[in-house]
């Protein structure tokens, strides 16, 4: 009696954890989950990037603008100072 209980019992573990088996998930979907987790991450880092390269270029370009602005009056300036000179015009 003991020992069919005992072999009942494995038996029924030995089912238990076949089924268990059968219904996890296989290596090529957990490979694919991984896979997929590092192509996600992959991506939000990327937008991460491309966030913070969009900052610095709306803080840049005002600054650029400006100096286009300066050197524009500057070059203004000393085209006057070379007219005034007897420079010729190109």
């Amino acid at each position: 009696m003991f020992k069919t209980r005992t072999v009942m019992f494995c038996l029924v573990l030995l089912t238990a954890s076949l089924v268990l088996t059968a219904c996890g998930p296989s290596a090529e979907q957990i490979r694919a989950r991984d896979e997929a987790r590092a192509a996600a991450l992959a991506a939000e880092a990327r937008i991460q990037s491309l966030m913070n390269e969009y900052e610095t270029l709306n803080r840049e370009i005002p600054e650029k603008e400006a100096l286009i602005s300066d050197l524009e009056a500057e070059l203004a300036e000393l085209q006057a100072e070379y007219q005034a000179l007897g420079g010729t015009t190109r």
